[in-house]
């Protein structure tokens, strides 16, 4: 139960790192393209960010698991 309990915190505040760290590149984008940053761009690299942080959960998830087994 405790392990369970551990790898749900660990999972989530990962997330929510990631969550973060996306909004601050989206502004940081925004910020250097200025007028030049479309929804669409925007989308493109929320995609892949999206992509990115998915993957690194993942092998996150992957790894505690290893490591509590």
């Amino acid at each position: 139960w405790e392990t369970l309990t551990l790898k749900r915190l660990v999972g989530n505040a990962f997330s929510t790192f990631f969550q973060v760290m996306e909004e601050a590149f989206v502004l940081m984008l925004q910020d250097i393209l200025e007028g030049s940053c479309s929804e669409q761009i925007i989308k493109a690299w929320r995609e892949l960010f999206g992509f990115m942080a998915k993957t690194m959960l993942r092998g996150q998830e992957q790894a505690s698991n290893n490591l509590l087994s």
